[in-house]
């Protein structure tokens, strides 16, 4: 059996549902498949994407991240955006319940926003299916059929999909799916884990975080497994190290932390993520001494060896493009969305938008 739509969207996360709304909102009929099921709540429930306006502080210990965030806020600011260096009293002053120990310098403090990302993807796929997009879960793509430089059919455990366009919006398994088609992919993945308290008392008026050696350990693997494959490498532990942040919900609950991993074969969470979580919080919640922590959990997340997403068309395949490798979607998949779209549709497109090739690397190894 086997189904045409002008396009096939692959991933059905946050810029997955994202495309999968805004070629719809084009009038293209499509197709959002799934390997396992779309995030979604009662549609009882009265919706929202429990949206706050809410500063972040990125706590600062050191000189050296002193410069760099430093020079982070100088780009920021020159780019239109709000950031500030603030001290160490003026971040006790925003978070009157937090501790600011004597270790802590100064702090990066932007205006941002919070925002519930499973209901965004709900939110997405909602207004997607009332514009008449249709869905396939539980459906892992195990292969392409194909005519030459042209995708001709998706196939999946359930039924051979057709479709004028596709899009490969897996996330952290675009790069295994791209693989099917001979398609080598330089993005990678970390594994996040983190913990979620019971309800407390309000305790948290935006969101904290500091900086690590993630960053720069990303480039290095990512430039490594270019040349090594990054397949090969399934049984070495490449980097940890733990990027605590903690956020409080609209219902009290504490997210608190995230143990990073970067290890290429996805495995189970690691038991140390609930008392380094524990530990990390109460340096600057002591009130948490009490709390339950009710659940834990893990999440990949892509990188790319420039920390840039792989977006648009693939240009070695004719139907092919590529919406992957965010950094930051949940603050990237609307104008990703959008982005995707007009790419399809033939409207004029940003030059810029040349930085975001998804070939734009040499062809890194695979095996």
């Amino acid at each position: 059996m086997s189904r045409t739509y002008d396009v096939a969207v692959i991933g059905g996360g946050m810029v997955g549902t994202s495309v999968a709304y805004h070629c719809a909102g084009r009038g293209l009929r499509t197709v959002l498949v799934e390997a396992a099921r779309v995030a979604r709540l009662s549609e009882e429930l009265d919706f929202d994407l429990e949206y706050r306006p809410a500063h972040g502080h990125c706590l600062i210990c050191t000189e050296q991240d002193l410069a760099l965030f430093k020079w982070h806020r100088d780009v920021f600011v020159a780019a239109g955006f709000s950031e500030r260096i603030v001290t160490p009293q003026e971040v006790r002053e925003a978070e009157p319940h937090m501790r600011v120990g004597p270790e802590v310098i100064a702090a990066l403090q932007t205006d941002e926003a919070v925002l519930n990302p499973l209901r965004l993807v709900y939110g997405f796929w909602r207004q997607a299916r009332r514009r008449g997009v249709e869905l396939r879960t539980d459906s892992p793509v195990l292969g392409f059929r194909r005519a030459g430089d042209r995708i001709t059919g998706i196939l999946t455990p359930r039924e051979e999909i057709v479709a004028g366009e596709v899009v490969i919006a897996a996330g952290s398994w675009t790069r295994e799916i791209a693989l099917k088609l001979d398609l080598s992919l330089p993005e990678y993945y970390i594994q996040g884990e983190a913990v979620v308290t019971e309800p407390v008392a309000p305790l948290l008026n935006g969101f904290v975080f500091w900086s690590t050696e993630r960053i720069p350990a990303e480039t290095r693997i990512a430039t490594e497994s270019m040349v090594k494959g990054w397949e090969s490498r399934a049984n070495e532990y490449l980097f940890g190290a733990y990027d605590f942040g903690t956020v409080q919900t609209r219902r009290g609950n504490m997210l608190l932390g995230q143990m990073t991993h970067i290890i290429p074969a996805w495995g189970p969470l690691t038991w140390q993520v609930v008392p380094d979580s524990a530990r990390e919080a109460l340096r600057l919640f002591p009130q948490l001494r009490r709390a339950r922590i009710i659940r834990a959990w893990r999440s990949p997340a892509p990188f790319t060896p420039d920390h840039l997403a792989l977006l648009g068309r693939v240009k070695t395949w004719q139907n092919l493009l590529i919406a992957s490798g965010f950094q930051s979607a949940i603050t990237q998949c609307h104008w990703a969305g959008e982005y995707v779209a007009d790419c399809i549709t033939g409207a004029p497109l940003p030059v810029e938008a040349s930085i975001f090739d998804p070939l734009r690397f040499p062809q890194p190894i695979a095996v």
